[in-house]
């Protein structure tokens, strides 16, 4: 009952440090509104999940030992805030084009909703600080895998 706790208190800290989820879950909502930030946050969670499982299952050790996969995942990362950064910054002056064109069609909202999701998950998943973090913390907090049924076979 104390490994919850103490993971409860240690995680709490981390949600409460921003950082490159916050900041884009920050931008969507602002450029295109509450459902696209909504979204934006359900790919980061639908990413954690992915991160989560592959600590379980112990895959994420060997990613971070592997470091050709670790660098892979790192400068495709950089790169791909370097996209999004740019692709901000020449969207900027035709977001209110867009925006009006989205109220009138429903369709685009459904496009920007799948594409703010795609970006929560793309950006969590090339994230090396969120791969460091299911390495060193998870682990200490996954007690008894051998209580996992599907992992008895």
């Amino acid at each position: 009952m104390q490994e919850i706790w103490m993971f409860t208190a240690v995680a709490l800290m981390i949600v409460m440090v921003p950082g490159v989820d916050s900041l884009l879950v920050l931008k969507n909502t602002m450029v295109h509104g509450k459902k696209a930030g909504f979204f934006t946050m359900l790919g980061i969670v639908v990413a954690l999940f992915v991160w989560t499982t592959l600590a379980v299952l112990g895959l994420a050790t060997i990613i971070a030992k592997s470091m050709v996969v670790f660098l892979a995942i790192k400068y495709a990362g950089a790169a791909y805030l370097v996209y999004l950064g740019v692709q901000s910054w020449r969207a900027k002056a035709q977001n209110m084009m867009l925006h009006e064109e989205a109220a009138s069609k429903g369709n685009n909202i459904k496009n920007v909703s799948l594409s703010c999701m795609t970006q929560g998950i793309t950006t969590d998943l090339l994230n090396p600080k969120t791969l460091l973090l299911y390495v060193t913390l998870m682990p200490q907090f996954i007690e008894g895998t051998e209580k996992l049924t599907f992992l008895n076979l």
